[in-house]
C-alpha cells in the first residue's frame, strides 16, 4: 500500500477524503493508507468510492435544465450549503495549519502564507454574507414567481410583492459578485504552484483553484438557468396582470 504522503501528492481530492474520516493528512503523512483503512473500519476500495463522491460534490444534474423554479432554488441552496460547511472551512483549516508546519513550509514564501491567512477569511465572509443576501431576497423573490405561476388566485396579491424589483435588477446585482476570486487568483499568481513548495501548500492552491472552478460553475447555473426561468415568468405573471386589469 502506498504512504498517504504519496496518494495526496498524486491526487489532492485524497487530503479532503481523509478530513472527511477524520484525519489530518499533513498530520500522518509516512502512514500507510492500509493503516488508516484499519483505523476507520473501510477497505481501500471503499475509500476510493469517497475519491469519486468528493471529486464530483458539486457536478450538476444532467437535467438541470428542466428543473421549475422551485426545484432548482433548492438545488442551488445545497450547493450553498457544501460551500459554506464543508468547502470554507475545509481550506480555511489547510491554511491555518501553515503556522504549524514550520519544517515542510520552508520552502514556501512567508509572504504567500501570510496574505492567504489574511485574504482567505475575507473571502470566506464575505461569500457567506453574499449567499446569504442571495438566499433571503433573490430567491424569495423567485420562490413567489414559482407561487404565482401555482396559484392564479394568488397572482394579484404575489404581484403587488415583487413588482418593485424585477428580475433584470437582482441579475445586475448578481453580476457584481461573479468574481470573488480575484485577489486569491492574482495572490497565488493564477494558482502557481511553486517550485520545491510543501505538500500542504501544494494542496491549498489546487482547493483554491477547485473552489474557483466549483464557484463559476455554480454562477453559470444562477445566470444560465435560474434568471432565464425567472425572468420568462416574469414575464408571463405580468403579462396576466396587465390583461387582468383591463377586464376590471
Amino acid at each position: 500500500m502506498k504512504k498517504i504522503k504519496d496518494l495526496v501528492n498524486e491526487n489532492f481530492i485524497w487530503a479532503n477524503i481523509l478530513y472527511h474520516v477524520g484525519y489530518k493528512f499533513y498530520e500522518i503523512l509516512e502512514y500507510d493508507i492500509e493503516e488508516i483503512c484499519e483505523k476507520i473500519n473501510m477497505n481501500f476500495s471503499q475509500l476510493s468510492k469517497k475519491l469519486v463522491e468528493i471529486s464530483n460534490r458539486l457536478t450538476p444534474p444532467k437535467k438541470i435544465a428542466e428543473y421549475n423554479l422551485e426545484v432548482l432554488v433548492e438545488y442551488l441552496r445545497s450547493s450553498h450549503h457544501w460551500f459554506i460547511k464543508h468547502q470554507f472551512p475545509y481550506i480555511s483549516d489547510l491554511i491555518i495549519a501553515l503556522n504549524n508546519q514550520q519544517e515542510d513550509n520552508k520552502n514556501d514564501s512567508n509572504n504567500l502564507i501570510r496574505d492567504l491567512q489574511m485574504l482567505f477569511p475575507l473571502l470566506r465572509e464575505d461569500f457567506i454574507h453574499h449567499i446569504h443576501e442571495e438566499e433571503d431576497t433573490l430567491f424569495q423573490h423567485i420562490l413567489l414567481l414559482n407561487e404565482a405561476q401555482k396559484n392564479p388566485l394568488k397572482l394579484s396579491t404575489i404581484y403587488k410583492k415583487i413588482e418593485k424589483k424585477s428580475i433584470q435588477f437582482y441579475a445586475l446585482e448578481h453580476n457584481t459578485h461573479d468574481d470573488e476570486m480575484k485577489g486569491i487568483r492574482e495572490l497565488t499568481k493564477n494558482y502557481q504552484i511553486p517550485s520545491n513548495t510543501s505538500l500542504l501548500m501544494k494542496v491549498i492552491i489546487l482547493e483554491l483553484q477547485e473552489l474557483e472552478t466549483d464557484l463559476k460553475a455554480h454562477a453559470k447555473i444562477e445566470d444560465e438557468i435560474l434568471f432565464v426561468k425567472a425572468l420568462q415568468a416574469e414575464k408571463k405573471i405580468k403579462s396576466k396582470v396587465t390583461e387582468s386589469e383591463k377586464w376590471n
